[in-house]
């Protein structure tokens, strides 16, 4: 059971009421406009607050029925309304047509008119507060040219509702709703039937080289390839094309991190593909920048982009970066990737 004191919202939500019979009471327009100002706080995607409102009230009602009538006239309603609902309408203390921006674009549209459901939705709740009951109707009528052209409603708008608001004459009884737990489904379980097909980065004692001292970044890049050549990954000419790729483009990727690897051309030099990680504790000189880590690169088909982005992902955090940098030993620091590349790997 709901505590009304606890959750106030929650209890405002299960007692608010569809209403048809009104007092014969006036409202002010003050309290609609009040009502709308807390409405207007419905969530819209970009703040476009794609509504605008026209309400009908004292003789203005007339206007609006007026249309109605004309509108059951002509069999848009099934048939020519009664004079008793005439009369029904006319005695509704207030009309509020709700009227939406129409974007072109679906996505935009569909985010729009689902702000404007939600805004209809905080006027009933707010209404409900202050003592006044709302019933959103949405008849044929809406959509009539006529109709549209006799409230000002312009192409490039819709129409969506026309909401018919005063103090409560009946409350009608609640009617039961289908608790949430029928119709709700839990996933709290994750099972990846391709976790085995994952890209990891291959990392062990022959292919890291931990703790280097301070060298030049070309020379860095030549330790690189000599490395790929000497763990059979490249042939030698694929070591000039990686100073060549250098001179157009920086390897450097952030954080620390740089990739060296070998242009476009050295693809015939590329043996098998793989890594070696070399491991800067003080960092070296990187065109200004300070690089701790290099993961040098050889690469058949798709496997330079996965050892990117695989990198990328594991240290776009500097923290990250800066645990690995710190590591006092070559098993420390293995150890550690291998636990920052689990870590990032969301999925």
């Amino acid at each position: 059971m709901i505590n009304k004191e606890t959750y106030p919202i929650a209890q405002l939500i299960r007692d608010r009421r569809t209403i048809k019979k009104f007092k014969d009471k006036k409202i002010p327009v003050e309290l609609i406009t009040e009502i709308l100002d807390t409405a207007v706080w419905a969530p819209t995607h970009r703040l476009r607050e794609p509504w605008r409102f026209i309400a009908f009230i004292g003789d203005g009602r007339k206007k609006v029925v007026q249309l109605i009538k004309s509108e059951s006239e002509k069999g848009k309603m099934g048939r020519p309304l009664k004079r008793a609902k005439l009369e029904y309408l006319l005695s509704i203390p207030c009309h509020i047509v709700i009227v939406m921006n129409e974007d072109p674009r679906t996505k935009v549209w569909e985010e729009d008119y689902a702000a404007v459901c939600a805004l209809i939705q905080n006027f009933q709740l707010t209404a409900w507060e202050r003592g006044l009951g709302v019933v959103w109707k949405t008849d044929e009528y809406i959509s009539s040219p006529k109709f549209r052209e006799g409230i000002d409603v312009v192409p490039g708008e819709k129409i969506v509702g026309l909401l018919q608001v005063g103090y409560p004459d009946a409350i009608p009884r609640y009617s039961k709703r289908i608790p949430a737990t029928k119709k709700l489904t839990v996933i709290d379980r994750f099972m990846d039937k391709d976790k085995k097909d994952k890209f990891k980065l291959d990392i062990n004692q022959s292919n890291v080289f931990f703790d280097l001292p301070d060298m030049s970044k070309t020379a860095a890049i030549q330790f690189a390839g000599e490395k790929l050549v000497e763990l059979g990954y490249v042939g030698e000419a694929y070591v000039d094309s990686m100073h060549e790729k250098e001179s157009m483009k920086s390897t450097y990727l952030g954080n620390g991190i740089a990739t060296p690897h070998g242009s476009k051309s050295a693809k015939e030099a590329v043996v098998k593909s793989g890594i070696i990680i070399m491991h800067f504790r003080d960092g070296i000189d990187y065109d200004g920048e300070k690089v701790h880590l290099m993961v040098g690169i050889a690469a058949e088909r798709q496997y330079h982009l996965d050892v990117l982005l695989k990198v990328s992902t594991m240290f776009e955090d500097i923290k990250n970066s800066e645990k690995v940098f710190a590591a006092s030993s070559l098993k420390e620091f293995i150890n550690l990737f291998e636990k920052v590349d689990e870590e990032s790997d969301l999925f």
